[in-house]
């Protein structure tokens, strides 16, 4: 007798029999105990998962001879096997069960033979049974002749559609049948299969091998088997070891990835290409070698997020503690970046004529991978070293704020001078009177080196500085109490008092501003003030000096205002406002002159576009914001729309009478002016030339945003963030 392969010697026959597809058996079985059998049935899944089997199971149960139990109508829930009906369609004798390939039968004429058949009563058998496998190989002319007999067969023909494919299969189809999905077969319940039949073949066999074997069939129980005749032909009456699976099959075993991984967590990038070296040598392939790390990896980030859940895992209890172990001893993030880099490898594996030069540049990448710092980490650290260059920058101010910070115009003054502030008196004015103690003038304020609140709203006096960005410098107006030079307070006004004042240059050349209080426009203020501007000692700059100890406390104690002198002549409300507001007379505004050049051009056309936007034209301002000044002479303005803005050229074509109109009214000049308004072509739009003012716009934000990435990337804090970090920089943010 020849030879029968594990896959049909221990096909199941029952449904008790099947493998991992409890879902679908226990429904049949219920439908034979109840009597309530459909006429058609489509089982749909995977490869070798028991498609045609359970086909087979269900034509046995529908013709079983044996004693059928109660309430099953003639049908037995379970087939026996052993009658003649079961026997029959076991060893395919049977003439009413039929088994037909729908990648050979595909066509309308097969399909009407079988509708031709299904009148005819079944010749032994109680019932004829069409099992129809790889169905969606079937044209669609015959889908639509099965159709009516799908829907309506007689009561003694039972149809069984088979598929891989479900989804090629018309709706018409589905709808008329009984649909089962099957799925492939846990791990778990598929190893328990492997090591019973082992055992009836009185065949030793280690679990790691069985888990090897599981794991490379997929889940496929046929696919299992065939590798199961495969080992013992190769192995003989020996054991079956995990190397032996590894050997036959040309794939890593456990030990040989646990090695690899172990290797590339430790950085040890030369034990890593020794062990593939050692594993090709057995005729293991990269491709699948690369893959068995990828799946290790997956294992170890499983146990990792979840070690409770080892189900997740598919491993013996053995493989299983040696995970979990060393789970634990790896960082996550290390994990992450090595299944990372070895799942791009697996992809450049598929594409690439030297799959072993790609995996060992791929493991040596690994091997040498940075490990990744934490978020967290890297924000506690980034605030350390901020905080060190911050106490870095102010020890050379003392680091406390209580002593004077130098200054540009520290050496001209004593630095011994003693400091005075003019304090106001709620009854006499103001007076000059020193702090009694440096204990006495200190306040929250004063020891923060702040102003206290409302400080800046109550000076109001003459405040001056030089323009290029220095500490102002506040002097006391009166004369007669007015310090020595070198006991001058400095005060850094805030943006409220900077804003209640006017800024007018002073009558020197020494860059100074003077800051004015608005109010302060008397004619007596004015005459007190005349004299010091015309002074030449007054125009030039004033050497400055830092304050004492006892003028910064001090600084933090005013409370009430200073009365303070302006430094020059107030201009009156008319020479403020002339020239600017809606009240400007537009009588007044300079004839028109053709532009000369296409700047002059363009700068007119701004104008334009101001114009419309003052006149709140935006149904206009819209769509001519996009277009170019192509040129602009006495008697015509030609605008042109690039590529991208055609459908914005469209809509100014259509408000092209409405801008001349604006131009018109705009000037008499214009009255005769000819507009003219086209698209683009590509070549006239990559043309240098003129640009639309928003092209302008986005050209200017791109070139600046360039300059600061580049200064970003150039600044000595990013280089020494790098250095310290080890980083590497994808993308600097500048506009956020």
């Amino acid at each position: 007798m020849s030879y029968l392969v594990l896959a049909r010697k221990y096909r199941p026959s029952t449904f008790a029999e099947v493998v991992g597809q409890e879902h679908v058996t226990r429904t049949l079985g219920n439908a034979f105990a109840t009597g309530r059998v459909h006429h058609a049935f489509l089982f749909c899944g995977p490869r070798g998962c028991g498609k045609t089997t359970l086909a087979r199971i269900v034509g046995k149960a529908l013709n079983c001879q044996a004693e059928p139990q109660a309430g099953s109508e003639g049908s037995a829930a379970e087939p026996c096997g052993v009658c003649a009906a079961c026997a029959s369609i076991s060893n395919g004798s049977a003439v009413d069960y039929q088994e037909m390939d729908g990648a050979s039968n595909r066509g309308i004429d097969a399909i009407r033979e079988l509708t031709e058949a299904v009148r005819y009563q079944p010749a032994v058998l109680r019932k004829k049974v069409y099992v129809i496998d790889e169905v969606h190989m079937l044209t669609t002319e015959a889908f639509n002749a099965l159709l009516k007999t799908l829907e309506e067969p007689p009561p003694h023909v039972t149809f069984v559609l088979a598929t891989t494919e479900p989804h090629k299969l018309p709706n018409t189809i589905l709808s008329r049948c009984q649909r089962y999905d099957f799925k492939l077969v846990p791990a778990s319940r598929l190893a328990q299969h492997l090591t019973s039949i082992f055992a009836k073949e009185r065949l030793a066999i280690e679990p790691g091998a069985v888990s090897l074997i599981v794991r490379e069939s997929g889940g496929s129980v046929r696919d299992a088997l065939s590798l199961c005749d495969q080992l013992i032909s190769y192995v003989g009456a020996t054991t079956i070891t995990e190397r032996h699976v590894a050997e036959v099959l040309g794939v890593a075993d456990r030990a040989l990835t646990r090695t690899l991984v172990r290797a590339l967590a430790n950085g040890d990038a030369g034990a890593a290409l020794t062990a593939v070296e050692a594993a090709i040598e057995r005729g293991v392939d990269e491709v699948q070698l690369a893959r068995a790390i990828v799946r290790y990896l997956r294992d170890l980030s499983v146990l990792q997020v979840a070690p409770g859940r080892r189900g997740l895992v598919d491993a013996t209890d053995e493989e299983l503690t040696e995970l979990a172990t060393e789970a634990g001893g790896v960082e996550r993030s290390r994990v992450t970046q090595m299944f990372e880099r070895m799942l791009r490898c697996c992809d450049e594996l598929g594409k690439t004529l030297q799959p072993r030069l790609v995996l060992d540049c791929a493991l040596i990448d690994v091997a040498t991978l940075e490990p990744l710092v934490p978020l967290g980490d890297l924000l506690e650290r980034l605030t350390e070293l901020e905080g060190r260059l911050a106490g870095r920058a102010a020890r050379p101010g003392g680091g406390g704020g209580s002593k004077a910070r130098p200054d540009a115009g520290a050496g001209s003054r004593p630095a011994s001078a003693p400091a005075r502030s003019t304090i106001p008196s709620p009854s006499n004015g103001s007076r000059t009177s020193p702090p009694a103690s440096p204990a006495d003038a200190r306040g929250p304020a004063a020891m923060s080196g702040t102003s206290p609140p409302g400080f800046a709203g109550q000076i109001s006096g003459q405040i001056s500085g030089p323009i290029s960005g220095q500490v102002p410098q506040m002097k006391d107006p009166a004369p007669e109490h007015s310090p020595e030079p070198g006991a001058q307070e400095q005060v850094r006004p805030a943006a409220a008092s900077i804003a209640a004042h006017r800024a007018e240059p002073a009558g020197g050349s020494g860059g100074t501003l003077r800051i004015v209080p608005a109010s302060t426009s008397s004619p007596a203020n004015q005459a007190q003030a005349a004299p010091a501007a015309s002074d030449p000692r007054e125009r030039s700059p004033e050497p400055r000096m830092p304050a004492s100890p006892s003028a910064r406390e001090h600084s933090g104690a005013v409370s009430g205002p200073v009365s303070m002198q302006p430094s020059g002549p107030v201009p009156t409300l008319a020479a403020v406002a002339a020239g600017s507001g809606p009240h400007n007379d537009t009588s007044a505004r300079p004839p028109f002159s053709a532009p000369v050049t296409l700047a002059d051009a363009q700068r007119a056309w701004n104008d334009v576009l101001s114009e419309l936007e003052n006149l709140r034209k935006f149904s206009l301002l819209g769509p001519f914001q996009h277009a170019r000044v192509m040129s602009w002479t006495a008697d015509q303005l030609e605008l042109g729309f690039p590529v991208d803005a055609h459908a914005m050229g469209e809509m100014a074509m259509d408000n092209a009478d409405e801008l001349r109109a604006i131009l018109r009214a705009r000037d008499p000049a214009l009255k005769n002016l000819k507009l003219v308004v086209r698209t683009l072509d590509a070549s006239e739009s990559k043309a240098a030339g003129t640009r639309s003012i928003l092209e302008a716009d986005r050209e200017r934000t791109s070139a600046e945003r360039t300059k600061r990435e580049a200064e970003a990337r150039e600044h000595p804090i990013t280089k020494h963030v790098l250095r310290t970090f080890g980083a590497q920089i994808k993308e600097i943010k500048t506009d956020v």
